[in-house]
């Protein structure tokens, strides 16, 4: 439920937009990744790490040169925040699975890309 209210709250940063900064096809590109990486049996570290990077890199970005760049811009990095969040949160739900857990819920996984292929 947390990670469908963050969905929605991306949703709505997107929509707050006002003008597309050239950042955002950074971030266009980051949630097109991640996308494929959002389903229930998968562990978030690369894509936390990928976007640890593009924290990195937003940094060495010019600074806006309108208010208006900036606000949108400020935007941008709050999705990007949320995708964080995102992440996060299905790292922990990840790391909270004891042993037994951890074997079922990945094993489940197997059994179903097996029960895929037939």
């Amino acid at each position: 439920m947390k990670q469908l209210s963050i969905l929605h709250n991306l949703h709505y940063e997107v929509k707050r937009l006002r003008m597309i900064p050239a950042q955002a096809q950074i971030v266009a590109d980051y949630i097109r990744y991640v996308s494929s990486y959002v389903v229930e049996h998968n562990s978030p570290e690369a894509q936390i790490r990928k976007l640890e990077q593009i924290f990195i890199d937003m940094k060495d970005e010019p600074l806006p040169e309108s208010r208006e760049e900036f606000e949108n811009r400020a935007v941008l990095y709050h999705i990007l925040m949320d995708l964080e969040e995102f992440l996060i949160m299905k790292r922990r739900f990840v790391n909270g699975l004891n042993e037994k857990q951890r074997e079922r819920y990945w094993k489940d996984e197997k059994t179903d890309k097996e029960a895929a292929k037939r």
